[in-house]
């Protein structure tokens, strides 16, 4: 948390703006990084991070403010990490001279990967490529930054070469997400909340604690005791489709006509799938829509019925990585819905997502930037062969698509060819931030869309 969320965003901030102590026998003027010397530069680039909070899903916790603003006053370390790790990549491209781009980039991929959290822990061959990246982005920032000069000594803070250790220290000590401070903090609050006797609040949470550790080593001798400890609790009205998948509500009361292009699109995959319907659902498919799902990493994605609600009011979580032919690819739901697709004895029903697909990433990008930077171009709506049925257990994470801005790239040539693109920002350790979340509950934003029927 420290090394990721304060101490980095805290370094480059000073030497991005200038602010970092300067030696009487070196000049700012030659710092070619110190790009938001510009009040009209800083300015505008905090409005560009203010822009980007309708398009990050509220799973991402706290959306970062203008930084430009807010940097001194309480600027949360999740936001320096969502601005940092998820944003940065695209509105740092064209600001930042490319040399040390391509730098801060590898810095942002490398702590990705070491952010990956899962049941197994990080794979061996992420593990090697962020320390990888790691390794070269701490010789390169000495390169760029220090340049070998006495006066730029203090450049390079103890956290700089922590860098390097992340990848060897997680087979030694685990996972580096589990390390953060996160979870003391959170546990640091719920024995607070806890406290009864203000008269002796130490004493009060000492017992609470001791408490807390006896029903945790019973529950670890004893696992029968809790036999939903892995199970997510689903609110009433959720359908499970197993595999940590869910649909939540809202949800249509009946089933519903398709427009043309979704019943040809659904028409076509049950043909495909060879599934026995009735020939009279077959001319005029309808279905139940359902708004939402739940997702194995604690996320929830939408669908259609957040488009109700105005953009400022909204945090919008329908954009979802999905796997489709093996391939990892952008999606924009539409719905979801429930189809039987097989001869299952139970009758049981599946889950399946209509979605729209996003232009493959620019490969070029991609590789200049460690393959961090996903800039999309959203395809024509009426072209039908970019309107999919997958499995709904086919999405892996819902992501933020965000409308980059050009505003302060001088680059003629680059602006115009990032003008009207999109990019993706993946949300740092999910899997963290769901532990300390209520199993059952929803982001906190845009419920509105959840008061739906009652008629599961």
């Amino acid at each position: 948390m420290h090394l990721a969320g304060i101490q980095n965003p805290d370094l480059y901030m000073a030497l991005w703006r200038g602010t970092l102590q300067c030696s009487p026998s070196d000049n700012i003027a030659t710092w070619d990084w110190a790009v938001f010397q510009s009040p009209r530069v800083w300015q505008a680039h905090g409005d560009i991070v203010a822009a980007t909070r309708p398009y990050l899903p509220g799973s991402f916790d706290r959306p970062p403010h203008n930084i430009a603003e807010k940097l001194t006053s309480g600027y949360k370390a999740v936001e320096f990490m969502t601005y940092l790790y998820g944003l940065g990549p695209a509105i740092l491209l064209g600001v930042l001279p490319f040399r040390f781009w391509r730098n801060i980039c590898k810095l942002i991929q490398g702590i990705r990967l070491m952010n990956q959290y899962k049941s197994e822990g990080v794979s061996a061959a992420d593990l090697a490529e962020a320390h990888q990246l790691l390794v070269e982005f701490v010789v390169e920032f000495e390169d760029l930054y220090y340049q070998g000069k006495a006066s730029r000594l203090h450049f390079c803070r103890q956290s700089v070469h922590a860098h390097v250790h992340l990848g060897p220290e997680t087979e030694n000590t685990g996972p580096y997400p589990i390390k953060s401070q996160w979870p003391i903090e959170r546990t640091i609050g719920i024995l607070g909340s806890q406290i009864r006797q203000p008269s002796k609040p130490f004493a009060n949470m000492a017992q609470r604690a001791i408490c807390r550790c006896q029903v945790n080593a019973l529950k670890h001798m004893f696992p029968d005791i809790d036999p939903d400890i892995d199970r997510p609790l689903l609110p009433r009205g959720a359908y499970d489709i197993g595999d940590g998948y869910a649909l939540l509500r809202y949800a249509d009361r009946n089933d519903i006509r398709l427009a043309n292009r979704e019943a040809g699109v659904l028409r076509d995959f049950v043909r495909t799938r060879g599934l026995d319907v009735h020939p009279d659902w077959l001319a005029q498919p309808t279905v139940r829509r359902w708004a939402r799902i739940q997702l194995p990493n604690g996320q929830i994605a939408r669908a259609w019925k957040e488009l109700e609600k105005p953009l400022d009011m909204s945090r919008y979580s329908r954009m979802v990585k999905v796997v489709c032919d093996d391939r990892i690819e952008i999606a924009e739901v539409q719905f979801y819905f429930l189809l039987k697709a097989g001869q299952d004895e139970d009758d049981r029903q599946h889950g399946f997502a209509m979605v729209s697909m996003w232009s493959p990433p620019d490969p070029q990008l991609l590789e200049w930037s460690s393959k961090c930077l996903w800039f999309c171009l959203p395809l024509p709506k009426e072209d039908d062969r970019l309107l999919r049925i997958i499995s709904a257990k086919n999405i892996i994470a819902a992501v933020g698509m965000v409308p980059h801005s050009v505003d302060i790239i001088e680059d003629p040539e680059l602006r115009n060819r990032l003008r009207g693109r999109w990019y993706m920002v993946p949300h740092l350790g999910q899997k963290l931030s769901s532990m300390a979340s209520a199993p059952n509950g929803d982001e906190g934003n845009n419920g509105a869309d959840d008061g739906g029927n009652d008629d599961g």
